[in-house]
């Protein structure tokens, strides 16, 4: 049966992974992406007030990895065969497995080959009979949710029947997800806007975006969301428009580091801020109201009892070079390495009649010195970076 079934589930572009058949909890892992648990065949679903086999083992797996309370709860829905359907499959089963031995036996039988045929073609129909059958069979989903209207602690379950005609049992799941809204694979800002305001921004002004992904991925009062890529999308939309938040890269002192708003972006990264709109404007009106620095000369000016008339300054050279050195903090070199192609190099790229050349260096220094296999992995990978002018010193 379930060989069988492996080769009818299939996959589903709205599921980051299928887990079929699980034998413990520890065989579906914690992580932030959401995946469809299929359920063994002796794991029904029944209709009715007692807790049927399929939501006891559901809940085990939603509320445990192994041994260790999980965590990303809201990632997971569930696929269980129907108690009233099983019957069919275990009947159409057992068919197929008798004429399997008849097969098996032929030469014991003594079948001529215009019987061996006969057994052979009915195989085969009862394969597509049987196959059929699972997938009638697998056809209740069943997804975890709370509602914060009742008790927050108990975990409720909606369930739907499969539907669709072609495809895996996999794919026929996914489209029962997305018509029923338990995975959302697109997000629109206006939603995105609505979950902070009723979540997030009823005490603070900001959030991280790891902790953001891990608000979606773990509680079960708000939408499922297939990926961290679909909310990603989501949020480099909406910063775009002033309605919605400004994202910063970090916050130092009060102040919101390198915040954007109402203006695109080109990169997002976990450890980037949201910022709630009127606090990102508030400090945008801020710091266009700052008066800059002046410059205060350090060579003080002459003084006389004659005004001597000032020269006029000879004309001024155009400048003809840019160079910039600067050092890179480790924990942030891909953002800082990002923010210099997108704010200079691309303007440097844009001036006609140019000569661009860049070059990235890099000093390390290990008081124990480098081990042999140390220096062999960064030569090796030097090497097949295309990296030439590298090298090793005492």
């Amino acid at each position: 049966m379930e060989k069988r079934l492996k080769k009818l589930v299939g996959t589903s572009p709205v599921f980051c992974k299928v887990h079929l058949c699980p034998q413990s909890t520890a065989d579906v892992p914690d992580e932030p992406r959401t995946r469809l648990v299929v359920l063994k065949p002796n794991q029904v679903w029944k209709e009715g007030r007692e807790i049927s086999p399929a939501q006891k083992v559901s809940q085990e797996i939603l509320d445990n990895r192994g041994s260790f309370p999980r965590k990303y709860r809201n990632m997971l829905l569930f696929l269980a065969p129907s108690d009233r359907d099983r019957d069919a499959v275990l009947s159409g089963a057992k068919e197929l497995l008798a004429w399997q031995s008849i097969k098996n036996e032929k030469l014991d039988l003594n079948l001529d080959q215009i019987q061996i045929r006969e057994v052979e073609e009915k195989i085969r129909e009862l394969e597509t009979t049987l196959d059929n059958r699972i997938q009638a069979c697998y056809k209740v989903e069943l997804n975890p949710y709370v509602d914060l209207a009742e008790d927050q602690r108990e975990v409720l379950w909606d369930r739907n029947s499969l539907h669709g005609v072609t495809g895996s049992i996999a794919q026929h799941a996914g489209e029962t997800a997305l018509s029923s809204a338990w995975v959302a694979v697109e997000l629109s800002p206006v939603f995105l806007q609505k979950t902070l305001k009723d979540f997030i921004w009823k005490d603070r002004t900001f959030i991280s975006v790891k902790d953001l992904w891990d608000f979606f991925a773990t509680y079960l009062y708000v939408d499922r969301v297939k990926d961290f890529d679909v909310l990603k999308r989501c949020i480099m939309d909406g910063v775009q428009d002033k309605n919605f938040f400004g994202v910063a890269s970090d916050i130092i002192d009060g102040h919101f580091e390198n915040l954007k708003y109402a203006k695109p972006i080109r990169e997002l990264y976990m450890t980037d801020l949201i910022v709630e709109a009127e606090t990102a404007k508030d400090q945008l009106i801020t710091d266009a109201e700052t008066p800059p620095q002046p410059v205060v000369s350090e060579t003080p000016p002459e003084t006389g009892s004659r005004q001597e008339e000032s020269p006029k300054p000879a004309e001024e050279r155009p400048r003809r070079f840019f160079m910039r050195q600067t050092r890179f903090d480790r924990s942030r070199i891909t953002r800082q390495l990002g923010d210099i192609v997108s704010e200079i190099l691309d303007q440097l790229d844009g001036i006609p009649d140019d000569e661009l050349h860049i070059t990235f260096s890099i000093d390390a220094y290990f008081k124990d010195g480098f081990t042999e296999s140390e220096q062999r992995g960064l030569m090796e990978n030097c090497a097949s970076l295309g990296i030439e002018d590298c090298g090793l010193d005492k």
